[in-house]
């Protein structure tokens, strides 16, 4: 006669953070996992069809995206000459820096979403 002992285990209490930190470190370390491997995936696509391609119904498209080099152009196009080019913008380090705690206080506005970290 062959016996086998089964745990089951009970099912996480929603107000129970541990299971919640538990879940999030887990998750994060698949998600992580996933990343970076889409990632490789990704590169070895671009290496072996750097001009794109079709694998089956799938259309692989492989780009360089560019950005302006806005040193470079604040160079030779400094604000003096061309001040269309330009707009005024509020520093916030400035704004730390020269409010007070008390006045800086009256333009914090909190953020539509709480931000949890785990460390």
């Amino acid at each position: 006669m062959n016996t086998t002992t089964t745990t089951i285990l009970a099912a996480p209490q929603d107000n129970d953070p541990a299971y919640h930190v538990q879940r999030i470190l887990h998750l994060t370390d698949m998600a992580n996992t996933i990343n970076n491997e889409i990632t490789e995936h990704k590169n070895t696509l671009a290496a072996l069809l750097p001009a794109g391609g079709k694998v089956g119904d799938v259309k692989i498209t492989v780009t360089h995206p560019r950005r302006l080099d806005t040193t470079k152009i604040a160079k030779d196009y400094p604000v003096t000459s061309y001040p269309y080019l330009y707009k005024p913008q509020i520093s916030t380090s400035d704004v730390r820096k020269h409010l007070s705690p008390a006045d800086l206080d009256t333009y914090l506005k909190p953020s539509d979403k709480p931000v949890v970290s785990l460390r």
